[in-house]
């Protein structure tokens, strides 16, 4: 038995087994791996609208002897996994300290959708925890004509109030005359 403990990638411990006479018998040697495992987390889900939202991933424990993907997968089962007839997987861009965001569109509104991060080392793929978000259910949008509050021989000054777009569909707005 050998107490050690390495301190770098580089450090090597070799060991040789001789017989009674003094004789080398067999000699080992053994490089340890200190690299982290690889981690996959699902953080959170933010700019949640009617159609769409951002979510963010993180991974760490990448080095640079592999090739990575990594991304976000979302399904309305509960359960969303790479691969299955039901999900979709998006593939993330621009990874910042191993955080990154997947804006995600085209989702159905009042709607509960379950997502989690992946990552793919050398084919393995590594899943995040589930989370989940409801998409916002569409607001009925209304429009109230204020009064003129300014005029001129050339121009008048017109109010009006525009309640319930939310910014996630298309809204054109402007006075008729």
């Amino acid at each position: 038995t050998v107490d050690w403990t390495p301190e770098s990638e580089e450090d090597v411990l070799k060991a040789e087994v001789r017989g009674a006479d003094g004789t080398a018998i067999a000699t080992v040697e053994y490089k340890p791996n200190l690299t982290e495992p690889l981690k996959v987390t699902s953080v959170q889900s933010t700019k949640i609208t009617t159609r769409g939202a951002s979510l963010h991933g993180k991974v760490t424990g990448m080095d640079d002897s592999y090739e990575y993907k990594y991304g976000i997968c979302y399904s309305k089962d509960k359960e969303p996994t790479i691969g299955e007839e039901n999900t979709t997987a998006i593939e993330g861009k621009d990874m910042k300290d191993g955080v990154f965001q997947v804006d995600v569109s085209g989702l159905e509104h009042s709607t509960t959708y379950y997502w989690r991060a992946y990552a793919t080392e050398d084919g393995e793929i590594t899943l995040g925890d589930v989370k989940s978000f409801k998409t916002k259910t569409p607001t009925e949008v209304s429009v109230t004509t204020g009064t003129v509050s300014d005029q001129g021989a050339n121009y008048v000054t017109l109010a009006g109030l525009l309640e319930g777009a939310d910014g996630a569909n298309s809204c054109e707005y402007g006075f008729y005359y």
